[in-house]
C-alpha cells in the first residue's frame, strides 16, 4: 500500500488473525484523533467495537468496525438474518440510520 500522511495500518496475518487480532489491536498506540477501520470475523468486530466505543471512548462515528463472516456459518444465514433484523427495525418505524449490522444476532 502507498504511504498517505497521517495514516498508519496494521496487517495482522490471516494464520494469526483467529487467535490474536483483538490483542494485536489492543497493542497498537491509540492517537488523539483516529478513525478505526477494521474487517474481520463478527465475533473479532464485536471486540473491537465495544474496545474502542468503552475504553478508548471513541467517538461511534469514528468507529467502522464490520464483521462480514462469521466462522462456520454461511453467508446465506447472516444476510438472512440482516433481513431479518432490518424488517424488525422498519416494523418499529426505524430504517438504515439506526441499522448496524454487529447488532444483528447470529
Amino acid at each position: 500500500l502507498p504511504k498517505v500522511h497521517g495514516v498508519n495500518f496494521h496487517l495482522v496475518q490471516p494464520e494469526a488473525a483467529q487467535q490474536r487480532l483483538f490483542e494485536a489491536f489492543k497493542q497498537i498506540e491509540q492517537p488523539e484523533q483516529v478513525t478505526l477501520w477494521a474487517a474481520c470475523d463478527r465475533l473479532q468486530a464485536r471486540q473491537i467495537r465495544e474496545y474502542s466505543l468503552k475504553q478508548l471512548q471513541l467517538d461511534k462515528e469514528d468507529v467502522r468496525v464490520f464483521g462480514y463472516w462469521k466462522a462456520g456459518v454461511s453467508s446465506s444465514v447472516i444476510d438472512d438474518a440482516r433481513v431479518e433484523h432490518y424488517s424488525t427495525l422498519v416494523e418499529q418505524g426505524n430504517g438504515l440510520k439506526e441499522f448496524d449490522d454487529l447488532d444483528v444476532q447470529i
